[in-house]
């Protein structure tokens, strides 16, 4: 059966509402939905309220109007979601035409107004079903820009997708506190988005502490990273590659994401000069920001023996994590962020193991990090 792009764009808004933050004990309330039609359809005098799996059937009224009253399990706080339906039958036929609609079960009178004629549904209660109507609209405005690319030449189909999800990033952003924006996040975890991860990372970054518990967050944060890491393109420069490492440390450098948020990296080797006379000032600086629990620094030794590397710490000791990187793994870094010189000095985001910064200057080390309010 061949979808509609309006079909596709419900079905990916519908199933991301799969992944719902999960709330501690409410209490049942009536809810009252007042619901008004522009046109009945065909005598179609039915539409159906579903709420968790049970359906609510309505009859519309020789005017369009129906009313509903739900008992439910719900904050209105946190609101549970409903789905509307017309028209309604019990039968399975994928020929009619329905008009579905997901909205919040957000406060005590909800009202529901159905263009029939045009199939779009516009909601009014509390605040999730105002944030979730600035998504619909966003919703119709890339469906109406897609059926007009048809006859726009000029207008391509990723250009007007890139502007639908930074539409969408940018409301996300706007409201943090939302549900709605909670979900629609999910629905951007899509190749096509993947240039916007940086965009997306900072939203999932924001949103309200208040609101949404440990579990959601670490549910969305956990997803983001299996997104980033099934769609990178691995000859993007800007991916700090999985190796193998060797230290004398504690702390593994794959383990360094439970703890820190950015890692500053000094590439070097025993036989480089410049990289041996800047450490007295990587030094003073993993003293300056020794503080800053959520960063750190660490030294990466490449292209040398592993007993020289091992000497020339014990010799000259640092103050900072220190790491070794075999033939096999050096080539492996090497050929992925494109080592032509060292010392090299990178600022890894370890969320989704990107290099945010790919070649700082020795002397700008300081200016960078301020960048990332890491001062």
């Amino acid at each position: 059966m061949k979808l509609s792009i309006l079909c596709t764009i419900k079905i990916v808004y519908l199933s991301l509402y799969l992944v719902l933050p999960s709330y501690g004990q409410v209490t049942q309330r009536k809810i009252i939905i007042n619901g008004e039609l522009s046109e009945i359809l065909n005598n179609q005098n039915k539409c159906a309220i579903v709420v968790d799996g049970d359906t609510i059937v309505s009859i519309i009224g020789h005017r369009g109007s129906f009313r509903a009253s739900i008992l439910t399990d719900t904050d209105l706080a946190k609101p549970c979601l409903a789905t509307l339906i017309y028209p309604f039958d019990r039968t399975i036929d994928s020929s009619k035409k329905k008009i579905i609609q997901l909205f919040f079960l957000d406060a005590d009178t909800i009202n529901i107004l159905i263009d029939s004629k045009h199939g779009t549904i516009e909601t009014y209660g509390g605040y999730e079903n105002m944030v979730n109507s600035a998504y619909l609209r966003l919703d119709k405005q890339y469906f109406d820009a897609v059926q007009a690319k048809h006859t726009d030449k000029n207008a391509s189909l990723d250009s007007l997708s890139m502007r639908y999800y930074k539409q969408l990033i940018d409301t996300a952003a706007r409201y943090k506190n939302s549900l709605s924006s909670y979900n629609r996040l999910f629905s951007l975890f899509r190749p096509t988005a993947f240039p916007l991860r940086d965009s997306i990372y900072n939203v999932i970054q924001a949103l309200d502490r208040n609101i949404f518990t440990e579990e959601d967050l670490q549910v969305i944060s956990s997803t983001y990273m299996k997104f980033v890491q099934k769609n990178i393109d691995k000859g993007n420069d800007t991916l700090w590659p999985e190796l193998q490492y060797e230290t004398f440390e504690s702390i593994d450098f794959s383990k360094l994401s439970l703890s820190y948020d950015y890692v500053l990296i000094d590439i070097w080797a025993t036989w480089c000069g410049p990289c041996i006379e800047q450490h007295p000032h990587i030094k003073k600086l993993a003293v300056k920001y020794a503080a800053k629990s959520r960063f750190k620094i660490v030294g990466l030794a490449i292209q040398c023996k592993k007993e020289d590397w091992a000497k020339h710490l014990t010799s000259h000791p640092t103050n900072y994590l220190n790491y070794w990187l075999d033939k096999k793994n050096t080539e492996k870094l090497v050929n992925q962020i494109k080592i032509t010189e060292i010392p090299r000095y990178v600022l890894l985001r370890t969320a989704d193991n990107t290099l945010v910064e790919k070649r700082i200057p020795f002397d700008k080390i300081e200016a960078i990090l301020e960048k990332y309010n890491i001062k």
